[in-house]
């Protein structure tokens, strides 16, 4: 189905006046083809249904127009297109709705939204009148048809009236046969052969052969002449007129010279034809005429020009064409009865506007302030000019003595024998034409201007201005004070309805006061109430409202309402230019803003004329049919109406297609809905929404209502528009719980063991770092130990190889000193000298072993492994100890071969040979022979140091041997004590040790050998 946005026609013209004060159209037209709608412009019939729907046939389908939309209608089932070829429609008295197309075949309208094939003729008739029942109707298609000769047409054409369902009555060429339940019950002659039958009122109607109007008794089978009226009098049937049945027996239209004409009988039993004033399209051919169910709205469908719908124009605007008037832009006005309107401009001079045009107001030439007319009690009119209050008289037509009333741009209020007058500065009353001011108003400004004076609902004086809105505090209005509620409003019209005070402001909307307690009026959805100049309440209790946006109507009822219960929003009905009025602006801040004439009309001043009607003329706007379903769409697909409406889990999105009738403006035709389960409250629909889409609904049944606005205020009942559920997912029933649950538990289970894995994994990784932390702190708590194990050797070494010999020097040098001064003996200070040098040497020797000690820390040393020559190594070494050694006579043979290529680290053994040498010598003793050997065997080299000294007593040698074979260096350390040989050794074994090696100390009475035994594949 396609849904068609419709552009609205241009309206013809609203009442105006002139110079003749004549209408113009009483008529406004919209027009509607293949540019703003229609399928196809040429309109083959036309019919209106008890939704309030206009079914349409044309040459490109069956179209269904509900006053904005044309939709275009399908086959069901399979939502196949309906054939473009559409013809005749036909409605049973039972307001059963068909249509046959171009092929004879006959469809039935099902739902209002779509159509079922029920007949495949290839056969059609085409009748004048309706039928009865569809079975009628294919029964004279199988039967009956050759009783209807075609005479030359392709297609036959024949008169059919029903009554109802059971008794209906056929034009057979010059008689008319009534059939009840099927059977021929009675014969008639019909008064002419070429003139249709007709029904009206319950009546059959024909014209016989002189034109004159018959009316046809299937009582009794006689023919009575009817009295007719043509336009209110006597007359016989127009020749040239062209009847057009409706679907509606109480009228039909009939196209006459260039007019239509309504047909229809009267109280009196008169059939008459009047016309209607509607200026029919040019240069085509009326094919169907239609009234709209219920409405005032005339459907005229032609051949090639698509379709008219013509209303009634209703509200008149009034203006005036008089020479020198530059604009019709009027504000307050006063009734000056058979004479017209006194009215004031915007130019600030008088105008008389009345049913024989306008004219100006004499009395008073120029200068009349627009912001108040009054009529008092004696039928005066009192206004302002220059800062003077004067009085004029429509019975004289001049103006009345009044003294010297002076006050600037006053609004007056008449009442009873009195006129409230009020200025920027003053309040006070005219009584018996003299001025009485009762109180200082204090205003400074123009904003601080009265624009109306009243009662409130408790008798108190009050006016408003554009400052808030002010009480009277005294029975006699002497002084005012704030109504600090409305502190800040420009307040433009006040009025009691009622029990309830209405406010009406210029920018804020309005405000409503019932019982002390202020309650502000929802604005509609054009702005039109945040600017409100008057209030009127007519006698259906409609509240017709002024603004700067059109003229507005609701329902004392919608007030009500929303004020006891502001969910329950009233209904506002907004009149434009579409509704007769040329500029939809009205003006305010006028006294009066509006005017009551004396036959019931209301006129409302514009910034283009007066707007004027009366309300009992005025037809209801609320939406009053019904609102129906189209096509479901779920999740994007349509859902088929053979299924109930039970959606899967998880439907992300439901779309229901709306349809209502609506033939008042477009803007008025306001919905709204709630949905159970979803949003309780409430909702207003879009102006042009035409489905409603519900966006991922929860799992559950849904009831979803719509109606229209201000239902609650009219007491409409609202049925479920709509039922649907949309299944709970499985995981939201209690297997799917149970199985979520499990599957929980599962997951649970299996985070817990890998949590366990993980913890066991962490304890081990904690237990081997805690065993790898506590090893490397036992180690580190061995060297530690060691370290201070060395500390205390170190200690003692540097006690007893360093500090001993120092003192040793010190004493020595002293005795040298004093033999020198006491002149000794040469030889004696030789002596001395010789012991001085020797003690340094050993403190040279002793100091340089504790320095490769301290250097070649084994717990830092990496060895490197590399070929080295050990014969150059050797030969270094005994550089460093050949003149302390020539100073001994001692002898140094080196019994290494040249060329000697052994893999050890060089640096580490320069450090051996330097202890081993130098321990040999300095404890060897004077004329002793150093021997440094070299062998070498399968998988070692060895290093021999020997001496021919006095040897090492059995008590140093097993503390030596000890510390040489020590396996690591606090143990080494432990052992150097003693003498100064136990720095040298110490520092050998640990050396020895880095490299892999092992160190063997022989000793005899005749010398002591150290052997280095280095392996050669580490």
């Amino acid at each position: 189905m396609k849904n068609c946005l419709i552009a609205f026609g241009t309206l013809i013209a609203g009442a105006s006046m002139a110079h003749d004060n004549g209408p113009v159209s009483q008529w406004s037209v919209r027009h509607f083809d293949v540019r703003n709608g229609l399928p196809q412009s040429s309109v083959m019939d036309m019919a209106s249904d008890s939704m309030g729907f206009l079914w349409i046939t044309t040459e490109g389908g069956l179209v269904r127009f509900d006053g904005r939309n044309f939709n275009l209608i399908r086959l069901i089932p399979g939502q196949d297109q309906l054939t473009t070829r559409t013809r005749q429609l036909f409605v049973t008295p039972d307001q059963e709705l068909y249509v046959d197309d171009a092929n004879g075949d006959i469809f039935t309208v099902h739902g209002h939204n779509m159509v079922t094939r029920v007949k495949e003729s290839g056969r059609r008739l085409s009748v004048y009148g309706n039928i009865p029942s569809l079975q009628v109707y294919l029964d004279f298609l199988e039967h009956r048809q050759e009783d209807w000769p075609n005479v030359g047409e392709h297609v036959p054409n024949v008169n059919m009236i029903a009554f109802n369902r059971e008794t209906w009555v056929v034009r057979h060429r010059e008689e008319l046969r009534l059939y009840h339940s099927g059977a021929l019950r009675r014969t008639m002659v019909v008064p002419s052969n070429d003139r249709p039958l007709f029904l009206l009122n319950g009546s059959i109607f024909g014209v016989d052969n002189e034109d004159r109007v018959v009316r046809l008794d299937t009582t009794t089978g006689r023919c009575v002449e009817q009295p007719f009226l043509l336009d209110g009098r006597p007359a016989t049937w127009p020749k040239e007129g062209r009847y057009l049945f409706g679907n509606d027996d109480q009228e039909s239209f009939v196209h006459f010279q260039q007019d239509l004409y309504r047909c229809w009988v009267d109280q009196h039993g008169n059939l008459r034809l009047d016309a209607l004033g509607i200026q029919l399209p040019a240069q085509t051919l009326v094919n169907s005429v239609v009234r709209i169910k219920n409405t005032n709205i005339i459907a005229v469908g032609t051949s090639s020009k698509g379709l008219h719908l013509y209303r009634p124009v209703l509200l008149r605007t009034v203006k005036c064409d008089l020479l020198g008037l530059a604009e019709n832009s009027f504000y307050s006005q006063a009734d000056l009865g058979q004479a017209g309107i006194l009215t004031i401009g915007s130019g600030r001079s008088g105008l008389i506007v009345g049913d024989s045009g306008c004219s100006p107001f004499t009395a008073v030439v120029d200068g009349m302030s627009y912001a108040s007319l009054c009529k008092d009690a004696e039928g005066l009119i009192w206004f302002n000019q220059a800062d003077r209050i004067m009085a004029y008289s429509p019975f004289t037509g001049s103006l009345v003595e009044t003294g010297n009333l002076q006050a600037w741009h006053p609004t007056l209020w008449a009442e009873g024998d009195s006129i409230w007058v009020a200025d920027l500065k003053r309040l006070g009353y005219i009584k018996d034409r003299r001025l009485h001011w009762t109180a200082d108003l204090g205003g400074t400004r123009y904003l601080d201007r009265p624009f109306l004076v009243r009662r409130d609902q408790d008798g108190r004086l009050v006016y408003g201005s554009c400052t808030g809105l002010y009480r009277a505090t005294d029975s006699g209005a002497s002084r005012f004070e704030a109504d600090t509620r409305f502190d800040g409003l420009c307040v433009r019209t006040i009025e009691v309805i009622g029990d309830l005070l209405l406010v009406g402001t210029y920018g804020s909307g309005i405000r409503i006061v019932l019982k002390d307690k202020v309650h502000e009026l929802p604005v509609d959805r054009n702005g039109a109430l945040n600017h409100v100049h008057s209030f009127v309440l007519d006698g259906a209790q409609n509240l017709w409202m002024s603004t700067n946006k059109g003229l507005v109507r609701t329902t004392l009822a919608d007030i009500t309402t929303y004020v006891n219960d502001t969910t329950q929003r009233p209904f506002y009905a907004v009149y434009g230019a579409n509704a007769g009025m040329t500029n939809p602006e009205f003006n305010g801040g006028c006294e009066p803003a509006w005017l009551r004439l004396a036959d019931g009309r209301l006129s409302f001043p514009t910034m283009d004329g007066l707007v004027q009607f009366r309300p009992e003329d005025m037809p209801d706007p609320f939406p009053s049919y019904p609102i129906l379903i189209g096509r479901v769409f779920v999740n994007g697909v349509p859902w088929s109406i053979n299924e109930y409406s039970i959606f899967p889990p998880n439907t992300m999105q439901v779309s229901i297609e709306l349809g209502m009738a609506y033939w008042g403006e477009p803007e008025n035709a306001k919905l709204e809905y709630r949905i159970t389960g979803i949003n309780d409250e409430w909702m207003p629909l879009k102006l042009d929404q035409d489905r409603l889409v519900i966006d991922r609904p929860p799992a559950g049944e849904h009831e979803v209502f719509i109606r229209a606005v201000g239902s609650a205020a009219r007491g409409v009942e609202v049925e479920p528009f709509y039922w649907f559920e949309v299944e709970t997912s499985f995981w939201w029933t209690w297997k799917g719980y149970a199985l979520m649950v499990a599957g929980l538990l599962g997951f649970v289970t299996l985070v817990w063991q890998w949590y366990t894995m993980g913890l066991r994994r962490r304890n081990r990784w904690l237990e081997e770092n805690v065993r790898s932390r506590t090893q490397e702190l036992d180690r580190r708590n061995e060297q530690l130990t060691r370290a201070l194990e060395t500390r205390e050797s170190l200690i003692g070494v540097i006690s007893h190889d360093i500090i001993t010999p120092l003192r040793f020097i010190s004493r020595v040098a002293r005795s040298t000193r004093q033999l020198s001064q006491g002149g000794a003996p040469p030889l004696e200070l030789d002596r001395s000298l010789e012991d001085l040098t020797a003690s340094a040497d050993k403190l040279n020797v002793n100091a340089s072993a504790l320095m490769d000690w301290v250097k070649f820390n084994p717990d830092q040393i990496t060895p490197r492994i590399q070929p080295v020559d050990l014969c150059t190594t050797v030969l270094e070494a005994i550089r460093l100890w050949e003149e302390m050694a020539e100073r001994e006579a001692i002898q140094i043979v080196k019994k290494v071969p040249e060329y000697t290529i052994v893999p050890t680290d060089p640096h580490l053994m320069k450090v051996i040979l330097n202890n081993l040498i130098g321990n040999a010598i300095t404890h060897a003793g004077r004329g002793a022979v150093v021997r440094i050997g070299y062998k070498r065997t399968v998988d070692a080299w060895e290093l021999m140091v020997s001496d021919t000294g006095t040897g090492i007593d059995s008590e140093t040698l097993e503390r030596l041997s000890a510390m040489l074979s020590a396996p690591d260096m606090g143990n080494t350390a432990r052992f150097a004590r003693g003498d100064g040989q136990g720095i040298g050794y110490a520092i050998v074994a640990s050396m020895a040790r880095i490299l892999k090696a092992t160190v063997r100390l022989e000793s005899t009475m005749d010398g002591t050998t150290v052997t280095l035994s280095h392996p050669i594949d580490r």
